[in-house]
């Protein structure tokens, strides 16, 4: 907003167009149709001018800098249009939240104007602004009724949410209901519209998805890796028109971004789930990028540096060593210089290839330590959460019953315990939670409400907002009737059986698309990576051994020209090759990078931008996959070794692999 606004002073162009300013609308974005044009015009305009620069001072870079303009004033031109599409998938989520709450308090009091205050005040989001804005509206006088109010944003609300829309109308004609059970069977049909919507427009995301996946995949990363196989060839036969560094810097830069990008477009565009665990009010919660040993809290950003400090070192010093000898005798002495790159790319070159390893294994060691430090300890608590919101239902079904029978709140908690035993479910969150919650009424003799939401409460350990609502929807109802609060407990619990209900019903749907990145992540990347680092380094040693055997082909007949042209021209000339350990290193670090990308995007799909699950697949990710690289590269390079072994005990090749 703020560059639209400077752009716009700088560049006061005059552009007018509906499409455009209706996206904007939905957007959210305060900012104007020509200021969004003058910002692209600009930054296309800069970003050229800062590309000329760059490829004068670093060549190498080739023509990739001449995409950055012409991809950054894409995205900021279409930037309002996706956030508008952003914004109407997310009222989906807020929606079923409001609907519900509106649904619980409708329950026990048919009054829609407190309902809309209601659930207001416990949602957040676009709506739900819009919802307080409409109370603050009434109380100003701007509307005289609810009614005019709601007619006033309902063609608003038509573009992001319709259902929500005819499920909030449905709801409005609850005053003109009188009896008790067509208004249970009036809030019940309102609840399970909403939620069956929701069901049928995840089916179509997720058919939607499977094409972009699996495109993104195939052509995003899969395709890349089997293409690195023709990186040895490249450098060989194509050294003078293609240079290695554009190849390393499209694997490592390029790509990765434009994954990066494609990917959290596709995450963002994902429905909404209804409930997400949200542990940030946890007391106990470690910082982002801390974690606790012993109760001291220890950084994790250094602790990554250090370790792929330690491990890489050893590889950067023998590429760096390799250079700095290697570029000397190219200049004095050209001859030792291609030996030595033929030894360098040599299959039986231990100490080089576990160098190249070493670079890999520093890069995957630090990143599985950042992700994994940062959501190991994270995860038991999101856990804990996740598992006493899946057993709530169950466990206010069974308070719900003694409430019922007029048992006060201290004693419900007792009797629900005691059932919990007969049934054998102490293993249960429900049982955890209320025996905690039974200590500290019994140890600390405090009352259930200071129990629950005093100062050191249970709610601040169970940080859950969904738990924290629903026990003060029951403390708020026992004050009036212990009774109307077990009718609003089991009333509760059936609703939320239909939303666990929804959302295991997302969780088929998104099970296919699940697994197959989870394999792709874990497997498929890793077996190919592994054995195309091996393949590239054995290449090499085939061509060279074919020079060899050919030059001796070549002298045996005492041909003195023809076939050695031949030879210069594709095979010969050695020195421009890239040195293979260096191949194995950019393929190892593209392979930690495909990891990262492919969990993040099943991280993604399953639980959206959850920072804590997201962290915790990459490092689970990490660990099984690095495995496999490393198993697969080792075992290919051990294959390919006997191939070349057999065939150099065979030829004067055997010489050069001595001289090694």
């Amino acid at each position: 907003e703020k560059l639209c606004e400077i752009s716009g002073k700088i560049l006061p162009i005059k552009f007018s167009s509906p499409k455009l300013s209706e996206t904007i609308v939905f957007s959210g974005l305060n900012v104007l149709p020509n200021e969004v044009i003058a910002l692209s015009i600009l930054s296309f305009l800069i970003l050229s001018a800062i590309s000329v620069v760059l490829l004068f001072l670093f060549p190498d870079l080739g023509y990739f800098v001449f995409a950055i303009p012409f991809g950054i004033a894409y995205i900021l031109y279409t930037y309002p249009d996706f956030r508008a599409k952003v914004n109407k998938i997310q009222t989906n989520s807020e929606a079923i939240k409001i609907i519900t709450y509106l649904v619980l308090y409708l329950e026990t009091n048919p009054n829609f104007e407190a309902a809309i205050d209601f659930a207001a005040k416990r949602v957040k989001g676009i709506i739900s602004d819009d919802l307080k804005k409409i109370a603050w509206d009434l109380k100003t006088g701007r509307f005289s009724t609810l009614r005019e109010a709601l007619e006033h944003y309902i063609p608003k609300w038509l573009k992001w949410n319709e259902n929500f829309v005819r499920t909030l109308v449905l709801l409005s004609n609850i005053s003109y209901v009188t009896s008790s059970e067509e208004r249970k069977t009036l809030l019940r049909k309102a609840l399970d519209f909403i939620l069956a919507k929701n069901l049928e427009e995840t089916k179509v995301y997720v058919e939607q998805v499977r094409g972009p996946i699996t495109l993104l995949f195939f052509f995003g990363l899969l395709m890349p890796s089997l293409g690195l196989i023709m990186f040895p060839m490249v450098s060989v036969f194509l050294h003078f028109s293609v240079k290695p560094s554009y190849i390393i810097f499209g694997y490592l830069v390029v790509l990765p971004l434009f994954n990066y990008y494609m990917i959290t477009r596709l995450i963002s565009l994902r429905p909404g789930a209804f409930l997400i665990v949200d542990i940030s009010k946890h007391p106990k919660l470690p910082p982002t990028n801390y974690f606790y040993y012993k109760n001291v809290l220890i950084p994790i950003i250094p602790l990554s540096i250090l370790v792929f400090s330690l491990v890489s070192f050893y590889g950067f010093m023998h590429l760096g060593n390799f250079y700095v000898d290697f570029s000397k005798n190219l200049e004095t002495n050209p001859k030792k210089a291609e030996e030595m790159l033929k030894c360098e790319n040599s299959i039986q070159n231990y100490r080089g290839l576990a160098a190249s390893f070493s670079i890999t294994l520093g890069v995957g060691l630090a990143a599985f330590l950042y992700f994994y430090l940062n959501s190991f300890q994270k995860v038991k608590i999101r856990k804990e959460v996740k598992d006493i919101e899946e057993d709530l239902p169950n466990l206010l079904v069974t308070s719900g019953n003694f409430l019922e029978a007029g048992y006060p709140i201290e004693k419900t908690v007792e009797k629900t315990l005691e059932e919990y035993e007969r049934l054998g479910m102490r293993e249960k969150a429900g049982y955890k939670f209320y025996s905690l919650l039974r200590e500290r009424i019994i140890k600390f003799g405090q009352n259930v409400y200071d129990a629950l939401f005093g100062k050191d409460g249970l709610i601040n350990y169970f940080p859950s907002t969904l738990l924290e609502e629903v026990f003060r929807i029951l403390m708020e109802t026992s004050r009036k009737s212990v009774r109307s609060a077990g009718t609003i407990a089991k009333t509760i619990s059936k609703y939320l059986e239909n939303v666990w209900q929804t959302e295991f019903r997302l969780k088929e749907l998104l099970a296919d698309v699940r697994g197959n990145l989870k394999m792709q992540a874990q497997y498929l990347i890793p077996i190919i990576t592994g054995v195309v680092s091996a393949t590239g380094i054995f290449i090499i040693s085939l061509l060279s051994f074919l020079a060899e055997y050919l030059s001796k082909f070549e002298k045996s007949f005492g041909i003195t020209s023809g076939i050695s042209d031949v030879i210069n021209v594709m095979v010969g000339d050695f020195k421009r090759v890239i040195p293979m350990t260096l191949l194995q290193a950019v393929v190892g670090v593209y392979t930690v990078i495909a990891i990262i990308l492919m969990s993040y995007m099943l991280s993604g799909i399953e639980s959206g931008f959850d920072r804590v699950a997201r962290d915790y697949e990459i490092s689970e990710n990490l660990k099984i996959g690095l495995i496999i690289y490393f198993i697969m590269g080792i075992a290919s390079l051990i294959v390919f070794a006997q191939v070349i072994q057999s065939l150099a005990l065979t030829s004067e090749f055997a010489d050069v692999l001595r001289k090694c």
